[in-house]
């Protein structure tokens, strides 16, 4: 691949991020109610899966196609500060988010001390160190552990080595995870929910889609569907299986085949289509990262602000999607107009 290649788009992946942004939002606010839970079942705990593995197949992606471009050294260091200032900043950001009640009661120095010490006793050193404040942030940290396992190891010299021992840690994650009270189940008395369980081997595979010539022009849409429709299948049906066998309930880890879907949904967006760049859901695309950044801190005020419109709570469930995914993208445009070009580049 000729380096000028290095920053040409995607614009069907930039489609597709936007869609994954959204359905990340629809995980943890999509609840209808009672006699709609079906369908929120289904958007929640089985379509919207295939989110997190298709950003880890996309990081890896293209952090091999900058490795193609310039020098493993480099790329490492240039996803290495850019992934860590992401992680502090917004670390920092989703610590100083106010409680203005709370903040007239005990000060702005009482609260923050406050908050401190419930993060820490609540959480504990490790799991700040591993996922932050907030839980949304634990994707950066992953990421960031990723790549340099990757770089200490050497896995972009033999991509296969790295996919064998991603898809151990994999399976490591799952079989500690949903799997623990079977007969296959492991206890490694950690939570695998995180760090690089969900996400190393989904890296590696998009690494290796790049790795092996596998470019976007070779894709078919129709082979992404099918994939992703698997994936789905396969989801719910080991989903089932673990309920039905176990009594282990559909939540929010992860299972053998959820990364199916993600592939999936990858191939799709790098199918022969053309998109034009102004398209909606491409543009939609570029806010992905600050849609996902940008949610938990809308989802507290969310309240209020439903009570300043008389939105009562059955409206609220319903529409409350729409109004984190609007502020997230609205917040998100100011930022890119009123920072400057090198901080937006590091942090939205």
């Amino acid at each position: 691949m000729h380096c000028l290649e290095r920053n040409e788009r995607i614009e069907g992946v930039d489609v597709v991020r936007g869609i994954a942004a959204i359905s990340v939002v629809l995980i943890h606010s999509f609840i209808l109610p009672a006699e709609f839970s079906e369908v929120s079942f289904f958007v929640r705990m089985i379509f919207a899966r295939f989110a997190v593995p298709f950003f880890f197949i996309v990081s890896g992606y293209f952090y091999a196609r900058g490795v193609s471009c310039s020098d493993a050294n480099q790329q490492f260091k240039k996803s290495f500060l850019r992934l860590s200032s992401l992680y502090i900043f917004w670390t920092v950001i989703h610590f100083l988010n106010p409680n203005f009640h709370e903040i007239s009661q005990y000060g702005f120095v009482g609260f923050y001390s406050l908050k401190a010490i419930e993060l820490i006793d609540s959480k504990g050193w490790l799991w700040l160190f591993f996922v932050g404040p907030t839980p949304h942030l634990w994707f950066f940290v992953a990421l960031v552990s990723v790549i340099v396992i990757f770089h200490v190891l050497r896995f972009h010299r033999n991509i296969h080595v790295g996919l064998v021992v991603s898809f151990l840690v994999y399976s490591a994650g799952v079989l500690n995870g949903p799997y623990r009270n079977t007969p296959i189940g492991i206890n490694l008395h950690f939570n695998t929910s995180y760090f690089i369980f969900p996400g190393m081997f989904t890296f590696s595979l998009g690494y290796f889609f790049f790795k092996e010539k596998l470019r976007w022009y070779s894709f078919s849409s129709v082979w992404g569907f099918l994939l992703f429709s698997l994936g789905m299948v396969l989801h719910f049906g080991e989903g089932f299986y673990l309920e039905s066998w176990y009594g282990v309930k559909f939540h929010h880890d992860y299972l053998f085949s959820t990364f199916l879907m993600g592939v999936g949904a990858f191939v799709f967006g790098c199918c022969k289509a053309k998109i034009n760049r102004e398209h909606f859901g491409v543009r939609l695309g570029g806010y992905s990262l600050g849609i996902y950044l940008l949610q938990s801190l809308v989802v507290c005020r969310l309240g209020k602000f439903f009570d300043l419109l008389h939105i009562g709570d059955r409206v609220g469930q319903v529409v409350a999607p729409f109004f984190i995914v609007l502020f997230a993208v609205l917040v998100t445009h100011l930022m890119r107009r009123l920072f400057p070009k090198p901080m937006v580049s590091v942090i939205i």
